[in-house]
């Protein structure tokens, strides 16, 4: 009887400890799947975000392209060389073109560079904005990875 108490002893020991690493595996197991959750959950905010100022980008290209056709399109063209040469000449002085030109085609151009401005002005806002939250999410991403790192080595 003596070496079944000792061996039932020993089995108890052996449960406990069976138990107590058990309760700590599932408890990592928690924090690294909690974790994870954490970083999917933060991915895709950022994500929407940054495909969002993509676009933005993109939009704000076309915009210029179209803006700088329009002014383009606004002066008028030159009759023939020599009228090409003056416009040259006045450029070389700093002279604008477009002083003698006709109401219409310097309002258009003022009102065309003021949107571009303005759009210019909002693109430069959101870029500091999402140079912000990327900042801000570049971190929460290592903290999270380094918690899942810790997680991970204490196995």
């Amino acid at each position: 009887m003596t070496a079944y108490n000792k061996d039932h002893d020993q089995w108890q020991g052996e449960h406990r400890a069976w138990m107590e690493e058990l309760s700590h595996w599932i408890v990592s197991e928690r924090r690294v799947v909690g974790i994870i959750y954490e970083l999917e959950a933060a991915l895709p905010v950022y994500r929407t975000r940054l495909n969002r100022f993509r676009e933005m980008v993109k939009e704000h290209e076309v915009f210029l392209e179209r803006n700088a056709r329009n002014i383009g399109s606004l002066r008028p063209a030159p009759v023939d060389e020599q009228c090409e040469t003056n416009l040259k000449d006045l450029r070389n002085f700093g002279i604008s073109p477009c002083q003698d030109c006709e109401p219409q085609c310097v309002d258009g151009a003022e009102e065309s560079h003021s949107q571009a401005a303005a759009r210019h002005e909002s693109m430069k806002q959101e870029q500091a904005r999402l140079k912000i939250e990327y900042e801000s999410a570049l971190k929460q991403l290592q903290e999270l990875a380094k918690g899942l790192q810790a997680c991970l080595d204490k196995g």
